[in-house]
């Protein structure tokens, strides 16, 4: 079993280890009341602030999400000190951007709360116990973030459901978790590997977790997708279907449901979408039962186990990087 396969299997306990935290979450948080929120991180980390981000604004607090990178090197003062609340998220507590924000924007760290899986690392350093969230994932042995991306967006929805006081129904995730582990992803793998290049499509909550499985596909399996919104994909990208690509859809029952619908319906007779989702169309089902903001994160298990399989295939060591590392110490 690869180092990869293990970090996917955990995932469940590691959602049972954060919801324990619940309690310490809720008195951190409940005395912020933000009406302008900044989420910022790298890779996985940036992508689960994504997902946050569209919760927040949903329910009615400004909530914007910028790569820690660009925040560096082209933000200021200035427009920093427009936001009640920063959201940092590291998940090493280590990444070169994360400390460079941190030295060049220090007057801002009470502004600023730090979401890590490592409470003892550098950047977790520079704020009070009271200003740091911890993950509690465990360690991840590989590379290719898996255990830690799904809690780091369910922290952050914690976080959120509290700031906006609205609940979320957090009780069937980890039951959603563990069958979409136990799904026999092998169909799904040997369709993918027919197209030389392969597109995945989403709307609302499934664009960040698309941006994630791109993520994770390349740094596991070492393949290149492309990934578009499905409001994206009508303005332009279409003439891509010319190709004859691999086509995933992700379809979830939500506000855009009848969108993601229409799309699968315009698409010619010779594009046969592979459907991840929770309606009646899907080839593959999962976060049935959810709410809307929760029911595409077990989609992401589907990618990661996809990636660790394409892996195997193509004889890589899935989570062993060539050229990339698990911390990345240089812009």
């Amino acid at each position: 079993m690869s180092l990869f396969m293990e970090d996917i299997l955990e995932q469940p306990k590691s959602l049972e280890r954060l919801f324990s935290e619940k309690e310490k979450i809720e008195r951190k948080v409940k005395n912020m009341n933000p009406e302008r929120v900044l989420l910022s991180g790298m890779g996985s980390s940036y992508f689960a602030a994504c997902y946050a981000a569209i919760y927040l604004r949903q329910n009615g607090i400004l909530a914007e999400t910028k790569e820690l990178s660009e925040v560096v090197n082209y933000s200021c003062e200035k427009l920093l000190g427009k936001y009640d609340l920063i959201i940092l998220v590291s998940q090493s507590g280590e990444t070169i951007e994360l400390i460079r924000f941190i030295e060049k924007y220090s007057a801002f760290k009470d502004k600023c709360i730090l979401i890590t899986n490592d409470l003892s690392s550098e950047g977790a350093s520079y704020f009070t116990k009271e200003r740091i969230f911890d993950l509690a994932a465990g360690k991840e042995k590989a590379m290719g973030s898996s255990k830690t991306f799904v809690n780091s967006i369910v922290l952050l929805l914690m976080i959120s459901e509290i700031l906006t006081k609205q609940k979320i129904d957090f009780t069937d995730l980890i039951g959603s978790i563990t069958k979409a582990i136990e799904i026999d992803i092998d169909d799904y793998a040997e369709k993918f590997l027919k197209n030389d290049h392969q597109i995945l499509i989403a709307r609302g909550y499934g664009v960040p977790i698309t941006g994630m499985a791109k993520l994770t596909v390349a740094e596991v399996a070492k393949i290149p997708i492309s990934i578009y919104s499905g409001a994206a994909f009508r303005h332009g990208p279409l003439e891509l279907l010319n190709s004859n690509p691999g086509l995933t859809i992700l379809n979830f029952m939500g506000v855009t449901k009848d969108k993601v619908d229409e799309l699968i319906e315009d698409l010619p007779e010779s594009i046969k979408p592979f459907i991840i989702g929770n309606s009646e169309n899907s080839n593959i089902m999962v976060g049935m039962d959810l709410p809307e903001v929760l029911s595409e994160i077990p989609s992401i298990i589907i990618f990661q186990k996809l990636s660790e399989k394409l892996a195997d295939i193509k004889h890589f060591k899935a989570g062993v990087g060539t050229f990339a590392s698990k911390v990345t110490t240089k812009e």
